[in-house]
């Protein structure tokens, strides 16, 4: 849930301030809340990239020791609170103290860019590090995870193993649902890094691909959650689950 509420505050952003400006072509707030919306933007991204982590370390745990007590609710939530703290610093290191460059919102070409004035630092030390980091630390985890599950699948036998082997199938389940979350977020960091290389000076209207990467990538993680999460289903559409009761930890 520490997840959709970063994604959630990122779809309220163009809501309320992207998109106007987009729509007016006019950047009406003063440079102060400019520089404290794009500093809150940049820190609920990197709170993400933390969230990827543990995401993928919750299932890590749980499918390959059979940890279930791991991620309790609170540590779920002292984690995210402490993730949210660090990004926080992290964001205004890189947006107000690193020498260059700042993250804006262009509405001319729909897209986010950086205002450059030297060698970009802020990328290149910090948000290009932590995404890496991010996407091949869980995508690694994610991998040992489908190791695991399919040699375990290729040992088990008899009568004793079947409810094991239900449970670890409905643990993949989620892990697959959070694997899917770390592609399209890896997709939208991946397109705001490669996208300024390629395009050209005249064809700048382009550039509205990366915000389209990231809009789709905070709009599918709800998605997600509503059609394949089984937990959630039952929780708010009163569905029935099959296979037992829901994931154990919280994200």
């Amino acid at each position: 849930m520490l997840h959709l509420c970063g994604t959630t505050s990122f779809v309220l952003y163009d809501l309320t301030y992207a998109g106007p400006i987009t729509i007016f072509q006019e950047d009406f707030l003063p440079a102060w809340i400019q520089m404290c919306l794009n500093c809150i933007g940049l820190a609920v991204w990197y709170a993400d990239m933390f969230l990827q982590v543990a995401m993928a370390f919750n299932r890590y745990v749980t499918i390959v020791f059979n940890n279930r007590k791991a991620f309790t609710r609170r540590r779920s939530s002292i984690f995210g609170g402490f993730s949210f703290a660090v990004a926080s610093v992290i964001a205004v290191i890189a947006q107000c103290i690193v020498p260059c460059c700042t993250l804006h919102y262009n509405y001319k070409t729909y897209s986010y860019f950086y205002s450059l004035t030297d060698s970009n630092y802020a990328n290149f030390l910090i948000t290009l590090p932590i995404n890496t980091a991010s996407t091949i630390t869980s995508c690694f985890l994610y991998i040992l995870i489908f190791f695991y599950i399919h040699r375990v699948n290729k040992t088990a036998t008899g009568i004793t193993t079947d409810t094991s082997r239900i449970r670890r199938a409905k643990e993949a389940h989620y892990a697959v649902q959070f694997f899917m979350i770390t592609v399209f977020s890896t997709i939208t960091w991946l397109a705001v890094q490669c996208f300024p290389l390629f395009i050209t000076e005249e064809s700048k209207e382009w550039m509205c691909i990366m915000s389209l990467c990231h809009l789709v990538h905070c709009v599918v993680n709800s998605l997600i959650f509503i059609f394949y999460n089984r937990e959630f289903k039952y929780k708010y559409f009163k569905k029935r689950e099959q296979n037992g009761s829901g994931i154990y930890g919280v994200t």
